[in-house]
């Protein structure tokens, strides 16, 4: 057999631990953004549920939960402080640091297995930049990283302790020890039972690899004998799981027994998905893409057969298979297609295969071309994965950024907000793959955004979410994402109202480039009856105050407005900067609020707070001034302005000095 060969390189042993060194400080440096990200999705719930629960409660199943995972919960109550607040940093930081335990695990079951220490590096590499793992990594609530973490520190225990009569006695112990851990993986999550066949596949190629089928084939007369019954263990011990775990309550409705070529398509891209990045723009049906993807799965360990590694790429595929089987058959496509974390035990799976096609072997080593070729293709998905896992959170960083914004705006108080045009999701319009959903669900509207605040600081907030889609609605259809927001589609009748009960009002901009930006737009305070203070527009509106603060590239400005009767129809107000009687140097023109509030909507009785942003000229314009005043738009003929006094003010506008 040519399957368990290694190739050995005559690099100095110290090449290859700092390449190692390396390795993990890049996996490092690719996800410690994350580390930011704070709650996002449906975080609150899910965190949730540990709070003031005691520890038997964590530990008894729940008709209101659709799994059983008594590790799980167990897990999350850790992070939950005394004073109640969600760990979410240090649950960040695990989430990194089972990312690097299972490189290095990917690493040594590889070695075990038969690679070379450079091609179980490659494997490793591979793994740690899978972009399919992006979102299990990046992601503070997914499980798989430290059940994967489990699992493999159940496979090296077992791989370690094999055999322990021959010379190795002081390993018996490693066997209950590998049991027990992998008992804890199936409590943390149910999608551990397939690898319960895991143990018995690598116990099958590790003796091909040192005899031959047929001695397997006859093993198998004397299981107990030979030592077939350690593997088969842990098949009796994740049958035994299910059995229990389908008989408690649970809610139903999520998972089902089903079969979507959909689904399978799209777990089946994660194995050939340096192929599918040249496939991304292609309009197929997800029928076609199978197809695709099934021959391209099957070139793929033909080239690993080719190399004289059939049986190691074999091994790679059921692995991955395994990890991926819950899902295919029990996971409907509509909700799989958010789920890339699925991918992440399928991953150690995917990157044997890579390695199997092209990593040089002894076999091959009088074909330079085919090796040069192979550790260049090699080398190109390798460079690959770190651009996508580097794009992924840099979309990430979009939505959490804007996310956090908001945080900190409830954070300590406890007050109301109205939130306009928050981000529910959103998605690159050029997809990285052909299949699946990869953008951010950040926000859903199904989850109170003052959760969010609540569970990490001492907020205690009412809020609430509405959509004004015609606000910045070009800008958004110019920029990188598709943006779905939160709340019905509101008028500016309704988004008063709810000023008037005391809502302080947060709008979110989007600009061009793809960035999201939480922006003030003001609130209402009720005022008793007050003659005007500053100007007076038309015979409606009273600028009551301007209060300006000067920010290093723009100026945040403040206006004061009320109304003494119903303004006119189409009035809206201008804000220019520049020398008087010369055209606006920069200017922001529109309705009060960020234009959410045209003045029309203005009651009597009211004080209508005003918050806008001037952004600072390129070049300092000597003797610059700040002028307000109200046109209709229709027509663009300015109101009449008057001082408080009575006196016209030049120009129908009132000017202020800026600050040099």
């Amino acid at each position: 057999m040519t399957d368990g060969k290694k190739v050995f390189t005559r690099a100095p042993l110290w090449v290859f631990w700092l390449a190692w060194i390396g390795l993990l400080l890049a996996i490092v440096w690719l996800y410690a953004p994350a580390l930011k990200f704070g709650l996002i999705w449906d975080d609150p719930e899910w965190f949730g549920r540990v709070v003031g629960q005691s520890w038997g409660e964590l530990i008894r199943p729940s008709a209101t939960f659709q799994f059983y995972r008594p590790g799980t919960m167990l897990y999350n109550r850790l992070f939950l402080a005394a004073n109640g607040r969600l760990q979410i940093m240090a649950l960040h930081w695990l989430q990194i640091v089972w990312h690097l335990l299972n490189v290095t695990a990917v690493f040594a079951i590889s070695r075990k297995m038969g690679f070379s220490s450079w091609a179980a590096y490659a494997a490793a590499f591979l793994f740690g930049v899978y972009p399919f793992s992006h979102q299990a990594v990046a992601w503070a609530a997914p499980q798989q990283p430290l059940v994967l973490a489990l699992q493999n520190t159940a496979w090296l225990l077992y791989l370690w302790g094999r055999n322990p009569a021959a010379g190795r006695p002081n390993r018996r112990w490693a066997w209950p020890a590998s049991l027990l851990v992998f008992f804890v993986a199936l409590t943390v999550q149910e999608g551990t039972a397939p690898y319960g066949l895991l143990p018995l596949i690598f116990e099958i190629v590790l003796r091909v690899q040192s005899a031959s089928w047929a001695v397997v084939r006859r093993s198998w007369r004397h299981p107990l004998q030979e030592g077939w019954i350690r593997p088969l263990a842990y098949l009796v011990l994740a049958a035994g799981f299910m059995v229990v775990w389908g008989l408690v309550p649970r809610e139903s409705g999520i998972t089902r027994l089903g079969f979507e070529p959909s689904t399978l398509a799209f777990f089946l891209q994660g194995f050939v998905y340096p192929a599918a990045w040249f496939g991304r723009s292609m309009q197929m049906s997800a029928d076609t893409w199978l197809v695709v993807f099934l021959l391209l799965l099957g070139c793929l360990w033909g080239l690993g057969v080719w190399r004289r590694r059939g049986l190691l790429s074999l091994t790679g595929f059921l692995w991955a298979i395994l990890g991926l089987t819950p899902a295919i058959i029990g996971l409907p496509y509509s909700y799989v297609q958010y789920s890339q974390r699925l991918f992440y035990y399928a991953a150690p799976g995917v990157a044997w295969m890579l390695v199997c096609a092209f990593w040089p072997t002894a076999a091959v080593r009088r074909r330079p071309v085919s090796s040069v070729l192979g550790l260049l293709i090699l080398g190109i998905i390798a460079v690959g994965g770190v651009r996508q896992v580097v794009g992924f959170q840099a979309l990430y960083k979009v939505g959490t950024g804007h996310l956090q914004s908001a945080v900190q705006v409830m954070a300590g108080e406890n007050g109301r907000f109205l939130f306009v045009n928050f981000p529910d999701r959103y998605v690159p319009k050029t997809p990285p793959y052909p299949l699946g959903y990869w953008g951010v669900t950040l926000a859903p509207v199904v989850v109170d955004l003052a959760d969010f605040a609540s569970l990490t600081t001492d907020a205690s907030t009412v809020t609430q979410s509405r959509a004004v889609p015609a606000l910045d609605e070009a800008v958004r259809a110019s920029g990188p994402f598709q943006v779905d927001m939160r709340g019905v589609s509101a008028y500016p009748e309704e988004i008063y109202a709810l000023a008037a009960e005391g809502y302080d009002v947060y709008v979110s901009r989007y600009e061009a480039d793809g960035r999201f930006k939480l922006e003030h737009a003001g609130l209402l305070q009720k005022q008793a009856s007050a003659p005007c203070a500053i100007a007076q527009f038309g015979e409606a509106v009273c600028l009551q105050g301007v209060n300006i603060r000067e920010e290093e590239t723009s100026w945040q400005l403040q206006l004061l407005w009320s109304a003494t009767a119903a303004p006119q129809d189409f009035s809206t107000v201008f804000v220019h900067v520049g020398q008087v009687g010369q055209p606006p140097v920069v200017q922001t023109d529109g309705d009060a609020w960020r234009g959410l509030l045209p003045p029309r909507y203005w009651q009597t009785g009211d004080l209508i707070i005003d918050e806008r942003t001037i952004p600072k000229p390129a070049d300092r314009v000597e003797g610059a001034t700040l002028q307000i005043g109200l046109y209709d738009r229709l027509t663009g003929e300015r109101l009449p302005a008057q001082t408080a006094v009575g006196r016209p003010l030049p120009d129908d506008t009132y000017t202020q000095e800026l600050a040099p």
